[in-house]
C-alpha cells in the first residue's frame, strides 16, 4: 500500500516491473485484526479485486497455538470474529476472494494437519463452519479459495483437506523453489506445480485454480539474474499453458512488509506478506 501522503504508488511500481496491471492485490490479515477496509479501497480504487487470506492465528508467535486449533474453530469458538468479518466485508459490498488457512498441508501454521491435533476432517469441519458464519453474516460479495501447498519436502498429500466442490469457488495452489537447500534443487514451475496438480487430485476442469504463491530463492547473488529470467518464464510460457492464474510473490526483504518471516537462506520457512496477481 502507498505510505501516509506518499506520492508514489507500490502499485503502479508493480504493475510497470511487471508489465500488466494487476487483476487481484494480495492482502494478508489475522482472524483477530480489525478488517482492513482502507487496504481494500486502495486496491478497488486501482480496478483490482481483493485476494484476501484470512488466517486464524494470532500472528508472530509461531506455530504452537493450540488455541487456534481446528477443532475449536469448528466447535463455532471463533464465531464471533468470524461474524465481524462477514458483516464488515458484507457491508463494503465490492467482490473480495477470500482465501482461509492456506497451506494446511505443511508443518508450519498452528492450523496444519498434524499441529495442535488436527486432522483432515477437523479442516473440512472448520472450513465448513467458517464459510457457514461468514454467509450467514450476508457476505455474498465474497468467493472462497482454498489453497494447499505443492507436495514437496515437509508437505503431505491434500485431497482429505478439500472441503468439497460445493464449499469452494477457486482452487488455490502455493509453491516455492527454495534452491539448493537440504531435500530441495532448482526446479522449473512446470516441476514444481504440475505434479500436483495432475498427482494431487486438483482437477482444473472443475474449477479456476489460482496460483496464490509462487517464488524463487533471491538469497543467492549469483541466481538472480537466472531467477529473474526463471521467474518470467514460468510466468510467461509454462504455468499459462495449464491455464492457470498466477499470483507472484516477492521474497526480498522490504521495510513496509509487516510480520515478514526470516528470509531463508537455509531451511524453508513462510513466505512474506507481499504479493499480487498479473491479468493472464
Amino acid at each position: 500500500m502507498p505510505a501516509p501522503g506518499s506520492t508514489s504508488s507500490p502499485i503502479e511500481q508493480l504493475a510497470t516491473l511487471a508489465g500488466a496491471p494487476p487483476r487481484y492485490l494480495h492482502r494478508f490479515a489475522a482472524i483477530g485484526d480489525s478488517v482492513p477496509i482502507a487496504d481494500l479501497d486502495t486496491i478497488a480504487d486501482y480496478g483490482a479485486t481483493p485476494l484476501l487470506t484470512l488466517e486464524p492465528w494470532t500472528a508472530g508467535l509461531g506455530v504452537d497455538q493450540p488455541r487456534y486449533a481446528l477443532a475449536r474453530i469448528a466447535a463455532g469458538d471463533f464465531d464471533a470474529d468470524l461474524t465481524r468479518w462477514g458483516t464488515e466485508l458484507m457491508s463494503w459490498h465490492k467482490p473480495v476472494l477470500l482465501r482461509w488457512a492456506q497451506e494446511m498441508n505443511g508443518t508450519w501454521y498452528p492450523w496444519s494437519i498434524g499441529v495442535n491435533g488436527n486432522t483432515a476432517a477437523d479442516y473440512r469441519a472448520a472450513w465448513t463452519r467458517m464459510r457457514s458464519v461468514i454467509l450467514s453474516a450476508g457476505a455474498t460479495n465474497l468467493e472462497f479459495v482454498w489453497a494447499p501447498n505443492v507436495l514437496t519436502l515437509g508437505t503431505s498429500g491434500f485431497n482429505a483437506a478439500y472441503p468439497g466442490p460445493d464449499q469452494v469457488d477457486h482452487l488455490g495452489l502455493d509453491g516455492y523453489n527454495w534452491g539448493d537447500v537440504p531435500g530441495h534443487r532448482w526446479q522449473s514451475a512446470s516441476e514444481l506445480f504440475v505434479g500436483s496438480i495432475s498427482g494431487g487430485g486438483l482437477g482444473v476442469g472443475r474449477q479456476r485454480l489460482i496460483v496464490t504463491g509462487l517464488s524463487e530463492d533471491l538469497c543467492r547473488h549469483d541466481r538472480r539474474v537466472d531467477t529473474d529470467r526463471r521467474v518470467r518464464s514460468a510466468t510467461v510460457k509454462e504455468i499459462p499453458r495449464h491455464r492457470l492464474r498466477v499470483d507472484v510473490r516477492s521474497r526480498r526483504r522490504s521495510p513496509t512488509v509487516s510480520r515478514s518471516h526470516p528470509l531463508p537462506c537455509r531451511a524453508p520457512t513462510p513466505m512474506p506478506r507481499v504479493s499480487a496477481c498479473t491479468s493472464g
